[in-house]
């Protein structure tokens, strides 16, 4: 049986959804610690020829989680992770 046309798209990850996975997966492989500067949004637009603002908003949620640390003018940086993020 196929999934309902609205099914499927609810289940679809956002784009910046995929962005923020993305930047996960880069930090996993290239074995980034606290404090390690990311990627600026737009270079991760430009290697993922997606819009500044869908970056921005993965980062934003990744900021908001604790896993980013974002200030102004500044490429983002990797925080310590809390335990309690994890959870």
């Amino acid at each position: 049986m196929n999934p309902s046309p609205s099914r499927s798209l609810l289940e679809r990850p956002t784009l910046s959804a995929q962005v923020a996975r993305h930047l996960l997966s880069l930090v996993d492989r290239h074995q980034m610690r606290p404090g390690d500067a990311v990627p600026s949004e737009g270079q991760i637009g430009l290697e993922l020829k997606v819009s500044r603002g869908s970056v921005r908003e993965a980062y934003r949620t990744l900021a908001a989680l604790g896993i980013l640390e974002i200030e102004g003018g500044r490429k983002p940086r990797l925080r310590t992770l809390d335990a309690s993020v994890l959870a």
